[in-house]
């Protein structure tokens, strides 16, 4: 059987960290690519320079912004961890299953 190695409220806490984390994550590596994407096409294209350096900040941005995000899904996911245990049928006592 397998149970939240946390208990309840440090569970919903990891939940509330864990799920904006992972559409973060999504969010700023697809902005990411389609800003750089962009900004190198407008560089080749036109030779516009300020495109290019646009396109390489944000890609900062983006880098900062999707390690942030990571980090707050991992400490999420920490939170949100099972274990697993041996539990008694007859006095729901628990033990370790290792």
């Amino acid at each position: 059987m397998n149970k939240y190695r946390l208990g309840g409220p440090a569970v919903v806490i990891g939940y509330i960290f864990l799920i904006p984390s992972i559409l973060g994550m999504v969010l700023w590596a697809g902005l990411t690519i389609a800003v750089v994407a962009a900004g190198m096409d407008a560089t080749v294209k036109s030779k516009d320079v300020i495109g290019g350096i646009f396109a390489t900040a944000f890609a900062g941005v983006g880098a900062v912004a999707f390690v942030s995000c990571f980090v707050g899904g991992l400490l999420g996911f920490l939170l949100t961890m099972k274990k697993r245990v041996l539990e008694c049928s007859a006095c729901r006592a628990v033990v370790n299953a290792s």
